[in-house]
């Protein structure tokens, strides 16, 4: 951020946006209530073509310039994807998985989790706002969007143990050593571990999608309060 307004844009997220992000929210609501109005009520994110909608760049920082402009739009359009993969998201993501112990023995013993991925994201949320908000530095971003190695790794590291711990299922799969938590293979669901415990039916690729979901989401997020920052 170079120029005058967009400078201003980036003390006020450092000095009165970052402070206030809070994890059940998306954090690209803070950011684009900074730099826009959104005047029509009712605002949808995800609209269908017949719907029109107004939105006015704020003067907080000055003249409405190119560059703030440009800075809204890319905002909006930014916030409209996490939108359209949150909704994505829920639609594919899996409600609930069947954890089998002791498969081939007396003791064979079957559990039913639902999985409550709202939580699960708030905290993985929470985790990003944690990176923002350390001190004396903040948690550098990793090396690229974690869709591949070693972005992949890095991103749970930051996010998992918040995220698993907050799903008593997720949990479970991950004391039965179903889930590869440090992630460093970027596969962080295991349909099996030796010969009696295992995910009945396998569901680990679902998971894993659904997991992957949230992760890329909050790593939009993330990056992009981490970069308004700069």
């Amino acid at each position: 951020m170079a120029a005058p307004a967009l400078a201003a844009v980036r003390a006020h997220v450092n000095g009165n946006v970052v402070g206030t992000l809070v994890k059940n929210t998306c954090l690209l609501d803070a950011a684009v209530d900074a730099v826009v109005h959104l005047v029509t009520p009712g605002w949808q994110w995800c609209p269908s073509p017949d719907v029109h909608q107004t939105f006015h760049v704020r003067t907080t920082f000055g003249a409405v310039t190119p560059e703030l402009c440009d800075l809204a739009v890319h905002l909006i359009a930014l916030r409209s994807a996490a939108e359209a993969r949150l909704r994505q998201m829920r639609k594919l993501n899996v409600p609930e998985v069947t954890l089998i112990t002791n498969a081939n023995l007396p003791t064979k013993a079957t559990q039913v989790f639902k999985i409550s991925w709202d939580l699960v994201l708030a905290e993985g949320r929470d985790a990003c706002i944690k990176a923002l908000t350390k001190v004396p530095v903040r948690t550098p971003m990793i090396s690229g969007p974690p869709s591949r190695d070693p972005a992949n790794g890095e991103m749970n590291k930051i996010i998992s143990t918040k995220m698993l711990a907050a799903d008593k299922g997720l949990t479970a799969l991950d004391a039965a050593g179903l889930i590869d938590l440090p992630g460093m293979s970027g596969r962080t669901f295991r349909a099996k571990v030796g010969k009696g415990t295992l995910l009945d039916p396998d569901k680990s690729g679902d998971l894993h999608a659904a997991y992957n979901h949230l992760r890329f989401l909050l790593y939009v997020e993330w990056r992009a309060i981490d970069e308004l920052m700069q």
